[in-house]
């Protein structure tokens, strides 16, 4: 059994139905990571406890599985911080505990990062569950530069393997968009990041669509808006750029309410 110095990070709060389904995609792994860390966000559900106990009991040494657990909740964006900062690997992997991975992810992305030492961040694509997608191995990568990921947040947390040394962090208290603003960060700072054109991961619920999203919806869009002002504030755009990243955002959140509304009232 192959093992990788790559430290895999869950943030963890009342998903006792599915925090299992995540671990599980990764015990699977053909390339198994050192370990596995799962902060739990101080859940309140008795049902999540009792699983998160079960799941260290079944897979503590076997996947090196180290649980924290936070006193208070402080939000995915800390959680996944407090995972980071007490990584043993040369690299960190995200993974949602509502999500889950192809059994060769660690395997090709890992493998793809350690014959390029000089990219700092990956990322690739996503299945969302009921779509299908034959992995192919000879898979083509691109660049992913701060001025294209401005208009488009191209970057699944799922899908990101990254240098545990990188010094940027996920912003604490912000519960909407955090993962894009640090991804913003990162790429402000010029480290490279590639995107493997290949589907390791899969999601299993729709991100804008679904039953009572709106309101998710809706903080989704502030939090975004949130994370271009954050940006605009620190000097790493100008006004033009920010007055069109925030047009394009409305213009985004509205046709994407407008196909949820569409979905609702005439199932299509």
């Amino acid at each position: 059994m192959k093992k990788v110095p790559v430290s895999v990070v869950i943030p963890h709060y009342n998903n006792a139905g599915t925090i299992e389904r995540a671990v599980m995609s990764i015990a699977g792994q053909t390339w198994k990571p050192m370990e596995v860390i799962i902060v739990d966000d101080c859940s309140t559900d008795k049902s999540s406890r009792a699983v998160l106990n079960d799941i260290c009991q079944k897979y503590q040494e076997t996947l090196n599985l180290v649980l924290i657990k936070n006193n208070k909740n402080k939000g995915p964006g800390a959680s996944r911080n407090i995972g980071w900062n007490s990584a043993k690997g040369d690299y960190v992997a995200f993974l949602d505990s509502d999500d889950a991975w192809n059994r060769k992810k660690l395997e090709i992305q890992y493998g793809y990062m350690k014959t390029n030492p000089n990219v700092d961040f990956t990322c690739h694509d996503n299945l969302l569950k009921g779509q299908t997608k034959d992995i192919n191995e000879r898979y083509s990568v691109k660049e992913i530069s701060f001025n294209k990921l401005l208009y488009k947040n191209v970057i699944g947390t799922r899908t990101v393997m990254l240098k545990k040394s990188l010094e940027n962090r996920f912003v604490k208290n912000k519960y909407h968009s955090e993962d894009y603003l640090l991804w913003l960060d990162i790429a402000y700072d010029n480290n490279t990041i590639r995107k493997l054109n290949i589907p390791l991961s899969y999601s299993f619920s729709h991100p804008f669509l679904g039953e009572g999203l709106s309101g998710n919806l809706l903080k989704m869009y502030k939090g975004e808006l949130d994370s271009y002002t954050r940006i605009f504030k620190e000097k790493k755009i100008s006004v033009i750029k920010y007055i069109i990243i925030a047009t394009f955002s409305s213009i985004k959140f509205l046709r994407r309410l407008y196909i949820q509304i569409r979905q609702k009232v005439f199932g299509v």
